[in-house]
């Protein structure tokens, strides 16, 4: 079953043993249990009622010797492995049971349930639907088959037994809950919105029944904001952040439920009051990963980097290995200005995952703002000499390039050309390294070569405003004017702030 979907065993002890001890004593053939007999099952009984089930299971096991057909005792030890959810234990005495009161619904409510533990869901539907024949205004049997067509995945039937149920107890909040849940799952959301509300309404401090209504509204609203009707999909934001919100107030120890609340706010917009609910959540839990992470990624996004940092320690001090939290710390630092401390971050992160692409772009770009080319060289000579290198090295040897080529003199000039061809041979893709190259080339005096890589690296970032003008650069250098000009103004299309772009457009026309 659905994990919302509370599977509770409808064991019908109290209204079966009336019918079961009647017409078990007009079945007794040599005869109705001694006193004594009798005193050990009134034993079990109460022992039974007090939860001492180890020792009512010895009482009833010791009538069953004496009366091996005794409906009652067969019953009581049944429901006693079914309590333990030892359901193999469960299907004998049921089943003897059965097979002397045929025509006893609870009994076959009682063995459907035993069934249903064993997932032997047919025979358990046919348990049930044999005890809704029987009785036809029992709630538990239509209940029961309702959890075993949704264990199968019919859910039009479970809707339909369900459905029969809550006729027959329309207060029933368990009935309503899962029919709610049968008719979600059947994809009719808007129905099992309503039916939602209604199991709330009738037990407003049900934590669970609030939970479920809040998440339909969630669904509901994903929809709305999908399709494109963002007044509407605010309206059930709304109330899904309501209906959460008093599933909170009902458990408020639960940080599990806060941690869930602040997940919705943070998709219904609501940032800032997402963050006092993290921050409750990690509180209550402090040793708990994930609030403490999702609080991290809410502040980052929310460029409250400072806040974030302290967020994603904690969740470091939790999960020290968490390669996804170091590249977190690593972002942090570095939009910090820390170069330095995010190097050190992505270079944990590699060492975790040496096969995520994304960290060594990260730290190819924390290297580089750190701006130190020789740990750029002995990060790629320590991985040569490791054979621990990732499929592609091409960010380190992008760092490099950019390194070499900001000291600029022919040595690093040449070194830089090297790195960046390096990196367009390890990835053929990226634009930033074909820009590098060009740069490279430019500075060398070698301008054939720079617009070849110019012209390769807009072509795979088109809107890439600094590689067009540094295109306009290199066609201006070979004297061909009009496609300068076209490369310039291409530039300031993309971005109209590009003032290189804008004074070598306007120089151009100077020349003119």
């Amino acid at each position: 079953m659905n994990k919302y979907l509370r599977s509770t065993l409808c064991i019908s002890v109290t209204m079966g043993l009336s019918v079961v001890l009647h017409v078990n004593a007009s079945s007794q053939t040599k005869g109705t249990p001694p006193t004594k007999i009798q005193a050990e099952y009134n034993r079990g009984v109460a022992l039974f009622n007090q939860q001492r089930l180890d020792a009512a299971r010895t009482a009833f096991s010791k009538v069953l010797i004496s009366s091996p057909h005794d409906v009652p005792t067969l019953t009581y030890l049944g429901i006693i492995a079914l309590r333990e959810q030892k359901y193999a234990d469960a299907v004998t005495p049921l089943e003897e049971a059965v097979h002397i009161q045929p025509g006893s619904a609870d009994a076959h409510i009682n063995l459907g349930n035993a069934y249903e533990g064993l997932r032997r869901y047919n025979d358990a539907k046919h348990q049930f639907i044999l005890a809704a024949k029987l009785d036809t205004h029992s709630v538990s049997a239509l209940y029961n088959l309702g959890g075993v067509y949704y264990a199968q995945k019919q859910y039009p039937h479970a809707v339909a037994s369900y459905r029969q149920a809550s006729e027959l107890a329309p207060n029933d909040a368990d009935v309503l809950n899962n029919l709610a849940v049968a008719l979600q799952a059947a994809g009719n959301l808007s129905a099992a919105v309503e039916v939602y509300q209604k199991t709330a309404s009738l037990q407003p401090s049900n934590s669970t029944y609030q939970m479920n209504t809040a998440l339909a509204f969630q669904l509901l609203a994903k929809k709305a904001d999908a399709n494109g009707d963002p007044s509407h999909a605010q309206t059930l934001w709304r109330n899904a952040t309501g209906a959460m919100a008093y599933a909170v107030k009902d458990a408020p120890a639960n940080y599990r439920l806060r941690e869930s609340y602040a997940e919705m706010l943070v998709q219904a917009g609501k940032e800032s009051e997402a963050v006092k609910q993290f921050d409750m959540a990690s509180a209550q839990e402090p040793m708990a990963f994930r609030p403490h992470n999702q609080l991290a990624m809410l502040l980052v996004r929310m460029n409250r980097f400072q806040l974030a940092e302290g967020a994603a320690r904690r969740a470091l001090s939790i999960r020290p290995q968490d390669a996804a939290v170091l590249k977190l710390l690593g972002f942090i630092e570095f939009k910090l200005g820390r170069f330095s401390p995010a190097v050190k971050y992505y270079q944990q992160a590699a060492a975790v995952a040496p096969a995520d692409p994304t960290v060594w772009n990260n730290l190819g770009a924390a290297m580089q703002a750190a701006g130190s080319v020789d740990d750029v060289l002995t990060t790629l000579t320590d991985l040569t000499k490791k054979n621990a290198a990732p499929s592609s090295l091409a960010p380190l040897h992008r760092a490099a390039g950019y390194l070499y080529l900001l000291k600029g003199d022919p040595a690093s000039l040449k070194l830089a050309i090297d790195n960046y061809h390096l990196a367009t041979e390890e990835d053929d893709s990226n634009s930033e390294s074909y820009n590098g190259l060009g740069l490279a080339y430019q500075k060398s005096g070698n301008a054939a070569d720079a617009l070849s890589a110019f012209q390769r690296a807009v072509a795979l970032n088109p809107h890439w405003s600094d590689a067009y003008n540094n295109l306009g650069v290199a066609y201006e250098s070979q004297g061909e004017l009009k496609l300068a000009a076209a490369a310039f103004k291409k530039a300031l299309a993309i971005d109209k702030s590009n003032k290189l772009a804008e004074t070598n457009l306007a120089k151009l026309k100077g020349m003119k």
